[in-house]
């Protein structure tokens, strides 16, 4: 399933820890960031760098969960299962037939 996530950092203060904590990251510890069980497609931020979103794929809510628990004390996040396009049309016209 996948899932959009978005957050923001609860203040300034841990704007510049998060940043600093992201900064610090490699590309490969950005790729695997969230573990083997997450597919991250895509992370983009604000221009601001108080918020942004990423789209990950996923089957297991428990890596999700713990992923996003790593980065709890910096960010709040809000989770939301979603469908692409083809994924979405199928259900739709599931619902309505």
């Amino acid at each position: 399933m996948k899932f959009i996530v978005h957050w923001t950092y609860k203040d300034r203060t841990t704007r510049h820890d998060g940043m600093k904590g992201f900064m610090a990251m490699t590309t490969s510890d950005k790729a695997f960031d969230g573990g083997d069980d997450i597919d991250l497609i895509g992370r983009w931020h604000s221009a601001n760098g108080y918020e942004g979103f990423l789209v990950c794929e996923t089957s297991s809510t428990d890596a999700l969960t713990k992923w996003l628990m790593a980065w709890n004390s910096v960010l709040d996040v809000n989770v939301t299962p979603c469908l692409d396009d083809d994924e979405m049309q199928a259900t739709a016209k599931s619902f309505f037939s």
